[in-house]
């Protein structure tokens, strides 16, 4: 290397090291903002039940029982609420508030990277934060917000020569966080390899692979140590439950189609942005992610598209957002009047939705706040000490002390197995029939004299048909408007 080339990669050092230092100071002062403000307007309730099994997870955790893992599809969301279990219940909110303000400066390194300008930049961190229902899941207490993150830096870095260690460390983590994110990951560093190698430098290539390896190394080997697998166990746990493989490929498609309309429709204009994505390489491995992605949900579980306000399918937002910078960076006039139509349009279509998008957070909000809140503290004062309450959903319940009997099995292995070998069993006892009797099984092994179910999970799965079937005697304690309470009697003890 020559003199001068060495003593511009030394001058230029201190450049980088304050940028990254800048990047560090503006998240966690922004995280700041977004988590008073979060915890001053709305308080410490989180608006998804899940939210809550990761906090239960997370306290397990901080007394020493790995096995709570289990329970988790982010091991590394666990693991911070596990580190912020000090301040427990504001643990989600302070992980939310860092993920948006990481998420936010992410897509904004893009739109530098595409050569925006201050107001462009602007326009694009409005999209960014408020689109669709994007305010909800930021706000949800799960890791959607560092899912947003990582996908952002992922798209952000995965140009050639842009810091291969910092690239690969995150990609190699990102599987931890999100399942579906590692095949993004994985997708983004073939990708860069490939041009990597064709650019003669594949020392790139190699960086990237020895980086992910280091840092997926530890999260794959605890995983596998306390769940038995480096895949959630949570995920088939949910896809067993739901049980939607076996019907036919046309109702499955059907209701993928109307999940992935629902999520077109509510971020409205934004998903214009697939147009400006596909004229380029990097778009057209969003694009092949996009097809895993969907792909997966169709065989295995479409309503995952509906479920949470479509909350899955927002880790294909940032692809969105990267691809309208570069529609506005462009140099071809007509692209970036294309870029600006939408821009504009998306802006003026977020602000005209906001209240009715805003009621979709509000309304599990004070479900929490209210109903759930309520339900606890009845059965605190109704239960005896001890008594086992079967439930789904168990989140709140189970971080206020109430001992909660999980039906699903997302917190309890042994339930997970028993649901696994009735509910795929061959024949006509699997299935609808396998399921009421691990429905059943699991009722008469917790000896539970009390049921708290979500009214339209009871719909769904028949919980309560289930036990009047096997001659329980199940009779309405209350009704709780979403959900309801019901005393179980002995007779089919």
């Amino acid at each position: 290397m020559s003199t001068a080339a060495t003593t511009a990669r030394w001058s230029a050092a201190p450049l980088l090291r304050s940028r990254v230092a800048w990047t560090a100071v503006g998240t966690i002062a922004l995280a700041a903002v977004l988590v008073l403000v979060r915890v001053m307007v709305l308080g410490d309730y989180y608006p998804v039940d899940d939210a809550y099994i990761g906090l239960h997870a997370a306290a397990a955790l901080w007394a020493g029982d790995g096995t709570a893992l289990a329970s988790s599809t982010s091991l590394v969301h666990v693991a911070l609420l596990a580190a912020l279990h000090p301040v427990a219940p504001l643990g989600p909110a302070i992980i939310g508030g860092l993920g948006a303000a990481a998420y936010l400066i992410g897509i904004d390194r893009s739109a530098v990277q595409a050569g925006l300008r201050a107001p462009w930049r602007g326009v694009l961190g409005l999209l960014a934060l408020g689109s669709g229902l994007i305010p909800l899941h930021l706000l949800n207490g799960l890791e959607t917000a560092t899912t947003l993150a990582v996908c952002a830096w992922l798209l952000a870095l995965a140009g050639p020569g842009r810091a291969p260690v910092a690239f690969g460390v995150l990609a190699g983590t990102a599987a931890f966080i999100r399942p579906e994110l590692g095949t993004l990951a994985v997708l983004l560093m073939m990708h860069r390899a490939w041009r990597a190698v064709h650019a003669g430098d594949p020392r790139d290539a190699t960086r990237i692979a020895v980086a992910a390896g280091v840092s997926a190394a530890p999260w794959a080997s605890w995983a596998a140590v306390t769940t038995g697998s480096v895949v959630p166990p949570t995920v088939g746990v949910k896809v067993l439950w739901f049980d939607e493989f076996p019907a036919p490929m046309s109702d499955r498609a059907a209701d993928l189609a109307a999940g992935a309309l629902q999520f077109a429709g509510v971020l409205g204009p934004l998903v214009l942005g697939v147009f400006a994505l596909l004229p380029r390489a990097q778009g057209w491995v969003v694009a092949g992610f996009a097809a895993c992605f969907y792909g997966a949900a169709l065989v295995w579980m479409p309503s995952a598209t509906v479920q949470y306000d479509g909350r899955y399918q927002y880790v294909l937002v940032p692809a969105l957002l990267v691809g309208l910078a570069w529609a506005l960076g462009d140099p071809s006039w007509r692209v970036r009047r294309y870029g600006r139509v939408v821009a504009v349009a998306a802006l003026v279509f977020g602000v005209a939705t906001a209240p009715t998008h805003w009621g979709y957070f509000v309304r599990p909000h004070d479900l929490t706040r209210f109903e759930i809140t309520a339900i606890a503290a009845w059965c605190q004062d109704h239960v005896p000490p001890g008594t086992p309450v079967l439930a789904h959903d168990v989140g709140y319940l189970s971080t206020a002390g109430v001992p909660v009997v999980d039906l699903v099995g997302l917190t309890d292995r042994r339930i997970a197995d028993r649901n696994a070998e009735l509910i795929s069993a061959p024949g006509p006892a699997g299935g609808e029939a396998g399921r009421r009797a691990a429905i059943v099984a699991t009722a008469r092994a917790s000896g539970a004299r009390l049921l708290v179910v979500r009214n339209s999970w009871d719909v769904q799965f028949h919980i309560t048909a289930a036990l009047r079937s096997a001659g329980w005697e199940v009779t309405l304690e209350h009704d709780w408007g979403t959900y309801s309470t019901w005393r179980l009697g002995p007779a089919g003890r």
